[in-house]
């Protein structure tokens, strides 16, 4: 579970005195996949293959879309011309349901060292939007939605713990079984981000998870974007070391997806996460050792200690 100690008044774990406060998050205005497909085209195939679409039908429905293009049409016609295309397979519904997805945010750990500490926060401006920014792409032929997950957050890892920052998003989902006339071509998946009826909602759960340390020491292809050097090999008075490093710029990836659905193979949902305003790491660390950390793609990993 996530560490506890020293939580401060109301962390939204649950731990430190007073009531948690709890993360809410904003629900963008829905896209529906033919508007979504014209801007992100990656998502045509993606879309129909989740939906267990023929590759007959695929390869047609590609040519008619190309060719449909070319002709330089407004926009709001191109998107009608697309329902219509979509509708040369009959589509069932044969089962809804609800799930979560969690979604990961940042991954950092504090180095293996007896008493070091590493608090993660996300600073929050009354003025300016903050928080994480998760860009929920359509699942089949699903609506895509933008959610912002705002307010304070603060996590903590002790020596050598790997810790993961998540955001549950919740998800609507469809069981659809596809045909071309009478004969059935495939079963599939449609799904898409389930926003309260009010358009606000509190998180139901919101926060970290102690993981394996292993993977926190894994590198990210990526070069780093920033380290952090920490030379105290040559302090022998056995104090804390206290230093906090802020970061401004966004932070942006694309997240392929693993969820495992009922009666279903595992699917891929796809997302776009990016941070705003800023992220603050505050190290507590034994003197003593030399710390040597690299922060890239939303992680912080540690070559020293």
């Amino acid at each position: 579970m996530c560490n506890a100690s020293n939580h401060p008044a109301g962390c939204e774990c649950g731990f430190g005195p007073g009531p948690p406060r709890r993360g809410s998050i904003a629900y963008g205005t829905a896209t529906t996949w033919p508007e979504e497909i014209i801007s992100e085209p990656w998502l045509l195939r993606r879309g129909l293959e989740d939906l267990s679409w023929d590759e007959r039908g695929i390869e047609q429905f590609l040519s008619d879309y190309n060719a449909l293009l070319a002709q330089d049409l407004p926009r709001p016609t191109v998107v009608g011309r697309i329902r219509e295309m979509l509708g040369r397979r009959r589509m069932v519904v044969e089962e809804r349901w609800r799930q979560s997805l969690e979604v990961p945010l940042y991954r950092f750990s504090a180095p293996n060292a007896r008493g070091a500490k590493v608090t993660y926060s996300e600073l929050y401006h009354l003025r300016k939007a903050s928080g994480w920014s998760v860009k929920v792409f359509g699942i089949g032929t699903g609506h895509t939605r933008e959610v912002v997950v705002a307010k304070q957050r603060e996590f903590i890892a002790l020596s050598g713990e790997c810790q993961q920052v998540f955001v549950p998003i919740p998800l609507r989902l469809e069981r659809i079984a596809v045909y071309d006339g009478r004969d059935l071509v495939g079963r599939g998946v449609r799904g898409e981000v389930d926003p309260p009826r009010n358009r606000t909602g509190t998180l139901a759960r919101r926060g970290c998870r102690t993981i394996s340390p292993g993977l926190c020491r894994e590198r990210p292809d990526d070069p780093a974007e920033d380290s952090v050097t920490l030379l105290l090999a040559g302090q022998k008075s056995q104090g804390i070391h206290v230093e906090e490093r802020r970061w401004s710029s966004d932070l942006g990836a694309d997240l392929g997806m693993n969820l495992k659905l009922k009666k279903l193979v595992d699917i891929g949902p796809f997302v776009r996460v990016r941070r705003l305003r800023e992220l603050s790491l505050k190290f507590e660390l034994p003197s003593g050792t030399d710390y040597l950390g690299h922060l890239c793609n939303g992680r912080l990993w540690w070559e020293r200690p």
